[in-house]
């Protein structure tokens, strides 16, 4: 196979170069921005921990009435009445 291609004989070095223009492809980061994020709402919210908004956040796919009730009890689980 190396003789098919004898410019990339080298296998490490022909998958980079496959695969190089790839990565511009994968978009911006955007982990900085929803950190950032949930921890801006846990303080606004008063919530301890910007876990609960990340697992919150995650688990709301679409944007139903059991998923939002859903959210909200991951939100606040010390409070009476969450999710309800």
């Amino acid at each position: 196979m190396s003789d098919d291609l004898p410019i990339y004989s080298e296998t490490p070095l022909r998958t980079g170069l496959q695969f190089a223009e790839l990565e511009r492809l994968k978009g911006p980061d955007t982990l900085p921005a929803w950190t950032e994020a949930d921890a801006r709402i846990a303080a606004f919210e008063g919530l301890s921990s910007p876990s609960n908004v990340a697992a919150a956040r995650e688990t709301l796919i679409t944007f139903t009435k059991d998923g939002l009730l859903r959210a909200h009890a991951q939100l606040f689980p010390e409070r009476a009445g969450a999710g309800r």
